[in-house]
């Protein structure tokens, strides 16, 4: 008999606390998701010392400063969070060494990585960054496409490139843009490159995704 009125009590209690009760309550009766497991495209990453290096060309650096140090940062922390032995090279140490030398870019992946003191180096080639939507000045959405490639120091120029390339494609909002009133330019910037890392750390580690029906 208590059980039958367990469900309609619990409803009042989470419609009571707003929004976010009823959101928790919905949350805690939804069906459960079916799942599927990833495989990681390259499963040599942890347990090395990766640096993580973005090139942007000097149009990104002027629209958008401190883009390759964001960029940097946030792929170097999702890749942190999920491979527990993984050593990252310091991404302000990496943009100090693109800025003390000049013509960086040139230099083959391999003397990259061991300039950084670096295993592997990941190598992001900014393609486009942009947080208006296309011919608008009034509505936000951030667009990020970006080349990447991994390369293992300890191999020769020619041999060194162990995974890649890849051009990865990401949006946000992912459907369409939003109005300035609703989200900051700084916010869509930040939650553009964020999306942008989540997706390139999970080509390192197995993970799940709602099963394809």
């Amino acid at each position: 008999m208590r059980k039958r009125y367990l469900l309609p009590l619990l409803m009042l209690a989470a419609m009571a606390g707003g929004c976010e009760g009823l959101a928790y309550f919905l949350h805690i009766f939804a069906p459960a998701v079916p799942k599927e497991t990833v495989k990681p495209e390259y499963d040599k990453l942890d347990g090395h010392k990766v640096a993580v290096v973005v090139f942007a060309d000097d149009k990104a650096q002027f629209e958008h400063p401190g883009i390759q140090l964001e960029i940097s940062s946030m792929v170097s922390y999702e890749l942190t969070q999920r491979l527990k032995k993984l050593a990252i090279v310091p991404p302000r140490q990496i943009v100090k060494y693109q800025r003390q030398s000049i013509h960086w870019d040139s230099l083959d992946k391999t003397e990259l990585g061991k300039g950084l003191g670096a295993e592997l180096v990941l190598y992001v080639s900014l393609q486009r960054f942009s947080t208006l939507e296309h011919g608008s000045l009034r509505l936000f959405r951030g667009q990020m496409t970006a080349q990447v490639s991994l390369y293992r120091t300890a191999l020769p120029e020619n041999q060194a490139r162990v995974w890649g390339p890849k051009e990865l494609q990401v949006a946000y909002p992912p459907d369409r843009p939003s109005e300035r009133r609703d989200e900051s330019d700084r916010t869509i910037r930040y939650k553009t490159v964020k999306i942008f890392a989540d997706l390139l750390a999970k080509k390192f580690y197995k993970h799940e995704i709602p099963a394809k029906s």
